[in-house]
């Protein structure tokens, strides 16, 4: 993470904070990863925010559909009749053909860990945070996003950044994808005269201030000029809709409607009991979280029943069948 941050801020000066959405891998989803972000903060000098991880068990994500692209990029080199059998030859086969958009790759011959100084500060029950924002006076944590008031951790600021060994990487050229909308693409110059004369054409046709309506029975089209209207009467389509009511006409043809099925009919009222729908109990905090699963361990008796099976069936060559086994 500081790394890339590092190679980010030294590209493009001006970004300031950062924002990590990561999944539930354990190297990512851990309490060196989480403490760690003030220290590599103050490194790079990008601010890291929040971090926020995948929901478990909630599918493919962001980063799962990327890798994918990532692996029909290697698979196309492969069929050429490259080899991609070590970090190097992953690395050619990535930035092929121009790279993939958003993707930059960095290669490093080994990384080293070092012994740490001292015993590592650890977050209680840090697999079930999935939430952390990060603030001056701390770490702030939620189980599911924004939902209660959060955890508050306090944060080890006593570690220096001489005690951490920082990785150094060359990433390969690129750009990074942007979101958001794409521009349009301007006209050409060489745009011929009967291109943009449909388009106002098409363009008179959306406003209802036209003195020109299509006589074509369905025909929504509305134009200005009498030319316009004359080319579209002997080389253009017509563009029919639906026919349009305003709220009293459906009102009309709804209580029309009503009147003719029901006829006869006498309308009557459920009664629905109030007090019930006010008694019902609060929901407590926390109610729609996944609850946590006890983990059951089998008894010594349960251990030996399951030994004496699985030597009878070794012994004999026929192996023992789930019904059989049901204690």
């Amino acid at each position: 993470m500081q790394d890339v941050l590092r190679s980010v801020k030294s590209g493009y000066p001006n970004v300031t904070k950062a924002y990590s959405r990561q999944d539930n891998a354990g190297c990512y989803h851990s309490s060196a990863t989480i403490l760690a972000c003030p220290v590599v903060s103050s490194s790079t000098g990008v601010q890291i925010r929040r971090i926020d991880f995948s929901d478990p068990q909630g599918g493919k994500g962001a980063a799962d559909r990327l890798a994918a692209t990532c692996k029909a990029h290697v698979r196309i080199f492969i069929n050429e009749g490259h080899d991609v059998t070590n970090a190097t030859q992953l690395k050619d086969a990535l930035d092929s053909h121009g790279g993939i958009d958003g993707v930059r790759v960095a290669c490093l011959d080994a990384v080293t860990t070092a012994s740490p100084i001292s015993e590592p500060a650890k977050i209680h029950h840090v697999s079930k945070l999935n939430n952390f924002e990060f603030t001056e006076g701390g770490i702030k944590a939620w189980r599911a996003y924004d939902i209660g008031r959060g955890k508050e951790i306090k944060a080890d600021t006593s570690t220096t950044e001489s005690e951490n060994r920082w990785l150094e990487s060359t990433f390969s050229p690129g750009k990074f994808k942007s979101f958001g909308h794409k521009e349009k693409k301007h006209v050409d110059d060489d745009e011929s005269p009967k291109t943009r004369e449909s388009s106002s054409d098409v363009q008179e046709s959306q406003t209802n201030h036209g003195l020109y309506t299509c006589p074509e029975s369905g025909c929504t089209r509305v134009f200005q000029r009498h030319s316009a209207l004359t080319k579209h009467l002997s080389s253009e389509k017509c563009i029919r809709s639906l026919e349009k009511h305003t709220l009293m006409d459906l009102a009309k043809l709804g209580c029309q409607q009503v009147l003719e099925e029901g006829v006869g009919v006498v309308p009557t009222l459920r009664t629905t009991s109030v007090a019930n729908k006010q008694s019902g109990e609060r929901l407590t905090e926390g109610w729609a979280l996944r609850p946590a699963k006890k983990a059951y361990r089998f008894s010594e008796k349960q251990k030996a029943y399951l030994t004496a099976k699985f030597n009878i069936g070794q012994s004999t060559g026929r192996e023992s069948r789930r019904k059989s086994c049901s204690m």
